[in-house]
């Protein structure tokens, strides 16, 4: 019962440590000192959900627009490794996946990093994700959303993905 008490204690505080706050005439903002982000949305339609595992936004509209940040569980050093074997991990578990972009450089707040696109047919989604290295832990960041509802939705990822801080 203790180690139970313990573990609601730390995913309460926290919770009330990276809790969104809304900006005026934009969106939302929320500063994640755990990991060390700000993330902010471009407008109200999204909404932020920070847990103990993961950061995650989800669209109020096209309920299949999901970005998910979370730490990665492989054991690299360097961003191209970490994209290697993210990239190695797909083909295993999605062999029909069509890579739309590959290797595509970028940065996620201050740190560099390694993107690839790709459309799984037979869901008929849209994947872009990205792998970086922040004070010296592996994150995947990941943009989701059905086909048919790309374009709906282009604009707020990349708004989304610029408006990340690191701290």
């Amino acid at each position: 019962m203790i180690f139970l008490a313990l573990i609601s204690v730390s995913v309460l505080s926290y919770a009330q440590t990276a809790a969104p706050v809304a900006v005026a005439g934009t969106g939302y903002e929320l500063k994640d000192p755990t990991r060390g982000f700000v993330f902010a949305t471009p407008n109200a339609s999204w909404n932020l959900n920070a847990g103990q595992f993961s950061v995650s936004f989800t669209h109020d509209t096209h309920y299949d627009a999901y970005i998910q940040l979370k730490k990665s569980w492989y054991s690299v050093s360097t961003v191209q490794e970490a994209y290697d074997k993210r990239k190695e991990s797909l083909k295993s578990y999605l062999p029909g996946a069509q890579i739309l972009k590959d290797a595509e450089s970028l940065s996620v707040g201050a740190e560099p990093a390694l993107s690839m696109t790709y459309k799984d047919p037979a869901q008929q989604k849209i994947y872009r994700e990205m792998v970086f290295i922040h004070k010296g832990v592996p994150y995947e960041l990941s943009f989701t959303v059905k086909e048919e509802n790309f374009e709906k939705v282009k604009a707020d990822f990349g708004g989304i993905l610029k408006g990340i801080q690191t701290l």
